[in-house]
C-alpha cells in the first residue's frame, strides 16, 4: 500500500509539470517566406526581414503583420488546436482525479496548444498606380480600444461611417477559447473572451463580420448606413460545438452591456 501511495503521488508530482510543458514547450518557431522576400514581419513585439522564422507564444493566438514598400500590408492570422502531448496528460490526470498538469499545460503556459498555420508563405499584391497604405487604412476597418460605455448608444458625429459592436456575455468558453471576431474577408478586429465586448468603426454598406476559433465559425451579413450603431451577440455553445452571431436591438445591447466589460487593448489586432 506503502509503495502505491509513493507511486501515486511521483505520478502526480509529474503531471503537475505538465507533460506537454515540459516536452511540447510554451513557444513555437514559425518560418515565414515571402513572395519577393525582404518584406518585414511584426509579431509579439519582434521585427524581423523575411524568409525568417518567428518564436511565438503559443497561449496568445498572434497575429502576423507583413509588410513591404510598394505592396499591400498582409495580416495572417494564427490559429491553434489542442497538441498531442496535452491529450497526453488528460487520461492520468483523469484516473488521479487532478487537473493540475492539465491547468499548467493549457492556462499557465500555453503548451497545451500548436500555432497554425506551422509555417507562413505569402505572396504580396502590389499596389495600385496611385494607391497608398495610408490610404487604405483611413479607409478601413478602425478598432476602438478605448471607446466609454456611455459612447456606445450616443449618436456617432459622421454619416461617412458607421459601428459595429460585438457581445460576448456568456461563460462557457471562459478566457482560454478567445473567439476571433473578422471584419469582412480579412480585417481582424480583435478576440473576445467570456463576458467582454469590443467595437469598431467603418465605412458603410454591406460586411460581413465573421466569429471563429479552430475549426468553429459564423458568419452574419449586415446592411449598414452612414451614422448608425449596430450591435452583435456572439454566442459558444456548450462543449464549443457551435458558435454563433445574430443582431440584437439597442435596448437588448443595454442589457447585454450590464454583463461585459471592453477585451484587453493587447486583445485588439493592430492595424499596421
Amino acid at each position: 500500500m506503502r509503495y502505491l501511495l509513493l507511486t501515486c503521488l511521483v505520478c502526480e508530482l509529474l503531471l503537475a509539470t505538465g507533460c506537454a510543458s515540459m516536452i511540447h514547450g510554451s513557444m513555437q518557431k514559425i518560418p515565414v517566406q515571402t513572395e519577393p522576400p525582404g518584406a518585414t514581419v511584426k509579431a509579439d513585439g519582434a521585427t524581423l526581414q523575411t524568409p525568417c522564422s518567428v518564436e511565438l507564444a503559443r497561449k496568445k493566438i498572434p497575429t502576423l503583420l507583413i509588410s513591404k514598400d510598394g505592396y499591400r500590408t498582409e495580416k495572417v492570422i494564427l490559429t491553434r488546436r489542442y497538441s498531442a502531448w496535452w491529450w497526453g496528460n488528460l487520461p492520468l490526470g483523469l484516473i488521479l482525479f487532478s487537473p493540475i498538469g492539465l491547468a499548467v499545460d493549457e492556462v499557465g503556459t500555453g503548451a497545451a496548444f500548436v500555432l497554425e498555420p506551422e509555417q507562413v508563405s505569402v505572396k504580396l499584391e502590389p499596389l495600385k498606380s496611385g494607391e497608398t497604405m495610408a490610404q487604405i487604412i483611413a479607409t478601413g476597418p478602425h478598432p476602438l480600444p478605448r471607446i466609454a460605455k456611455a459612447d456606445l448608444f450616443r449618436p456617432m458625429n459622421s454619416t461617412n461611417r458607421v459601428r459595429i459592436c460585438v457581445f460576448r456575455p456568456g461563460i462557457i468558453g471562459s478566457d482560454v477559447m478567445k473567439m476571433l471576431v473578422i471584419d469582412g474577408k480579412k480585417d481582424p478586429i480583435g478576440r473576445t473572451s467570456a463576458k467582454t465586448f469590443l467595437c469598431w468603426e467603418r465605412n458603410p454598406g454591406p460586411v460581413n463580420v465573421t466569429t471563429t476559433e479552430g475549426d468553429l465559425r459564423h458568419t452574419v451579413n449586415l446592411q449598414t448606413t452612414g451614422g448608425r450603431t449596430y450591435f452583435l451577440l456572439e454566442k459558444m455553445a456548450f462543449g464549443r460545438a457551435s458558435v454563433s452571431l445574430e443582431p440584437v436591438s439597442e435596448t437588448q445591447a443595454q442589457e447585454l452591456l450590464e454583463k461585459c466589460s471592453p477585451i484587453a487593448p493587447e486583445d485588439y489586432i493592430p492595424v499596421q
